[in-house]
């Protein structure tokens, strides 16, 4: 008898894969940028052309702005907002239902007169800008007009915000339509911006216009804004805006030795340079400086937005291709922003343009770090020709610059310690900082010397008393000068050409120098005079020891160093320059350190390098100007290498 067992039935289990239904994967945030304040509409189509499926999930679709999102009108076949101001707006697909609005009729802002009429550096509005809507001095007045698209009852508050240049008690004559307010009157001990309220009769729909005059006579007033508070404009209908996705940081970006940061319009002229420094074993990479908005700055252009990058990308240098400029309004037609500046207010300079705070990477505030831990330098190009050429010249230097002894040659030019009468020059003595200078260059360098000595009745081979012959004998070391340079004698072809090129004295964004007042030159060098250089490959570096020569951000013409940097054939290959204003003593400490550098036996001898070398000597007596001094051009170029010495051995013969 076969024994019973107890037994389970078997159960075979298999494991099949198991298949969700099919879905889309959530669409990329797109970017609308918004050119003024207005109402916004994205249809359906455009966000299908930029990658978006129908139907949309449309309860889902999301505006933020700077990180904040926004109501939403969905109007059925796209979505529209009221926009507060110019800007990035981004549109997304999120996980829950996005909030929703009826369509505002009317901006969120007051209505506001405040046109970017008059910059001033060295004050600042109370929203932190140096752009002001006018200034009053002696007779002249200033009119405002606002227009109202309904009237106003009796009562409604009208606000003037003003600032006097200097202490005192001041007083604004104000009317409306011809009609007399009453006067704005204040004392201060200390200049400030100060908001004056009227209130206003009726008005009806139409131009509001407001007169506003100077009442103390002497007396300088600059005006910030008019603004009716309570008043709220209709929201103009925008152009439809184009739509993109985010521009990406490319994934081979950190740790180069060379981070370009450049405008989209250029990014195309960067090849060559790109080469040249791979050809000497150093990483480029350029980037869209796009990529830095979209990371760390909501999509619009943000100073902030470009340090972050840098931080996160960590490479050894930076050069920023794009002009920068603090005009706004019809000023930037002419001096238009493609990589902004990073301003900084200081002291003694106002607002300033810090090119080297990009490379203060610690947190905060950049004026809490003196010196940069990485150099930042800026080709400021205007269109895709100047890139070329600039970035064309550049790479030439950097792989194939000519042979001769114009590189153991440098060109040292100063202003008069002394004024005609004897008088000495407060600013300096100059020729104090020209003798650090050249006892900083190495044994195997010459230097052509020429200081301005309109004292001095006879000139030598420094001092000069004759500005023309002084300008005759600087072109002819840099270039051999023109036919027209009579003033004095030709050198030879041998003797032209300099690898580094100083100036020390005064200045300004657009000339060296002052000579005696009414003279036929008034200037030792002066914005035009790059024009007439034709020193070609022979590109020396410049180190400006002024105010002010650099100040590429300035609003209304391009500087004497930018022009040289530009020079398509010739100029100089960067220049080491200020934005602001110095003292000759911060010089003495600069000047010696960065030439120094740049001449070391060993190590890093790029200009880069060089300017941290400078800023570093500077102490916390002059920290101001570690401020003040970048770079223009290539951070990594250098001079030509000098030997430091002579070595003579003995001929041996038989």
């Amino acid at each position: 008898m076969i024994p019973l067992r107890c037994t389970l039935p078997l159960f075979l289990v298999v494991s099949l894969p198991w298949f969700s239904p099919p879905h889309a994967s959530p669409p990329l945030p797109v970017a609308a940028r918004v050119v003024a304040p207005g109402q916004v509409v994205v249809s359906d189509t455009q966000l299908q052309a930029a990658g978006w499926s129908l139907p949309l999930d449309r309860a889902r679709v999301t505006l933020t702005r700077q990180g904040t999102t926004l109501p939403l009108t969905d109007i059925g076949d796209g979505f529209a907002w009221v926009a507060p101001q110019a800007g990035t707006a981004w549109l997304s697909l999120a996980d829950v239902p996005a909030p929703r609005q009826a369509l505002p009729a009317r901006l969120p802002t007051p209505l506001t007169w405040s046109p970017a009429a008059r910059y001033d550096r060295h004050t600042q509005t109370a929203a932190g800008g140096s752009w002001w809507a006018g200034e009053l001095r002696g007779d002249a007045a200033l009119s405002a007009t606002l227009m109202l698209d309904t009237a106003i009852p009796a009562g409604t508050p009208l606000r003037v915000q003003v600032r006097a240049t200097a202490a005192g008690s001041h007083a604004v004559a104000v009317a409306v339509d011809g009609q007399p307010l009453p006067t704005l009157r204040w004392s201060d001990a200390t200049p400030q911006v100060v908001t004056h309220t009227l209130t206003l009769g009726a008005h009806a729909a139409g131009p509001l216009r407001l007169d506003l005059a100077q009442a103390v006579a002497g007396d300088t007033v600059l005006v910030a804004s008019v603004t009716l508070p309570t008043v709220f404009p209709l929201a103009p209908a925008l152009p439809t805006p184009s739509l993109r996705p985010a521009v990406r940081v490319p994934a081979d970006a950190a740790q180069a030795d060379l981070l370009i940061l450049s405008h989209a319009d250029f990014l195309p002229a960067l090849a060559p340079l790109i080469a040249a420094h791979a050809q000497r074993g150093e990483r480029a990479v350029a980037v869209d400086v796009q990529a830095a908005y979209d990371a760390y700055g909501a999509g619009d252009p943000a100073p902030d937005a470009i340090r972050a990058l840098i931080r996160a990308l960590q490479p050894r240098a930076v050069l920023l291709v794009g002009a920068g400029s603090v005009a706004t309004g019809a000023a930037a037609d002419a001096r238009p922003t493609f990589i902004p500046p990073y301003l900084v207010v200081l002291p003694f300079d106002g607002e300033t343009a810090c090119d080297s705070c990009y490379g203060r990477l610690a947190a905060g505030d950049v004026r809490a770090q003196v010196v940069p831990d990485i150099p930042v330098g800026r080709l400021p190009v205007r269109t895709l020709a100047e890139a070329e050429a600039v970035v064309a010249k550049t790479a030439a230097a950097i792989t194939a610059a000519p042979a001769g002894s114009w590189q153991t040659r440098a060109l040292v030019v100063a202003d008069n310690d002394l004024a005609a009468d004897g008088t000495p020059d407060p600013a300096g003595p100059f020729s104090a900082t020209v003798a650090a200078a050249l006892a900083a260059l190495p044994r195997g360098m010459t230097a052509t010397t020429l200081v301005y000595a309109p004292d001095q009745a006879q000139a030598s081979v420094m001092w000069e008393p004759d500005v023309a012959r002084l300008r005759c004998r600087m072109f002819r070391a840099l270039d051999g000068g023109r036919a027209s340079d009579t003033a004095c004698a030709p050198n030879a072809a041998d003797a032209r050409g300099v690898a580094l090129w100083v100036y020390v004295g005064h200045g300004s964004p657009w000339q060296w120098g002052a000579t005696e007042a009414g003279a036929a030159t008034p200037y030792l060098w002066y914005l035009y005079d790059a024009d007439a250089r034709r020193n070609g490959a022979q590109l020396p570096i410049l180190l400006g020891m002024t105010c002010l020569s650099g100040d590429f951000a300035n609003p209304v013409l391009e500087t004497t160093d930018e022009r040289l940097v530009l020079r398509p054939s010739g100029g100089v290959l960067a220049a080491l320059s200020s934005t602001g204003e110095g003292v000759n003593t911060g010089h003495q400490a600069l000047l010696p350190a960065v030439v120094g550098q740049l001449y070391a036996p060993t190590g890093d001898r790029s200009l880069g390098a060089a300017l941290l070398a400078g800023l570093r000597a500077l102490g916390v007596g002059h920290a101001d100007q570690a401020y003040t001094f970048g770079i223009l051009g290539d951070p990594l170029v250098g001079v030509p290498w000098v030997p430091q010495g002579t070595a003579y051995l003995p001929l041996v013969t038989r």
